[in-house]
């Protein structure tokens, strides 16, 4: 179980650090987390698996604080770019392993770009290989930026597009049962 003092420390860790580089990145990840709170309530998960899932999302993109110059040109990124940008989730999950406490939210976001059919990273994992919790992670986050929207969009996603989006890919990007359970969630 998680110390909740280790805990704050490292959330404001996380923020200072990002809020200091990047507002939108703590912004992006705390919608993540609620997200994440919200549908593994949904799904009527356990209490520490929820908590876990949620601490995921809030922790997603901390390895995005070493590529802020990369990910923040406000234009696509070129290939070369985007295998660098990769490598955030290694980043982060490395920083997470030195905490004992935090070696299971790792294991979940370390797998946040996997996709269903097993073309995401870092692994390349398919279907249930990708573990649960991350499962729930990628859809959550998915829906996040669509409908937050990025720099290399025209405008966000409205809820109705990005849960369209969600089904168009389901099987393809995630996890079938979890985007239909998803889309029947109030938001």
């Amino acid at each position: 179980m998680i110390k909740e003092g280790k805990l704050i420390q490292l959330v404001d860790f996380f923020k200072e650090g990002v809020s200091s580089q990047d507002k939108l990145l703590i912004e992006h990840s705390e919608r993540v987390a609620k997200l994440c709170e919200k549908f593994s309530r949904h799904l009527k998960l356990p209490e520490e698996q929820v908590q876990n899932i949620k601490l995921a999302g809030l922790f997603h993109d901390f390895g995005k604080l070493s590529f802020l110059k990369i990910i923040n040109n406000g234009r696509k990124l070129t290939s070369e770019e985007y295998e660098e940008a990769k490598k955030h989730i290694d980043y982060g999950y490395n920083f997470m392993q030195t905490f004992s406490e935090f070696k299971e939210v790792a294991e979940i976001f370390r797998h946040h770009h996997e996709k269903y059919d097993g073309s995401g990273y870092p692994k390349g994992l398919a279907g249930t290989e990708i573990p649960f919790e991350a499962r729930v992670l990628i859809v959550c986050d998915a829906f996040t930026a669509m409908t937050e929207g990025r720099s290399y969009q025209k405008k966000p996603f409205t809820a109705e597009e990005a849960k369209q989006e969600l089904i168009r890919c389901k099987r393809s990007q995630f996890d079938p049962v979890l985007v239909d359970k998803f889309v029947e969630m109030e938001l």
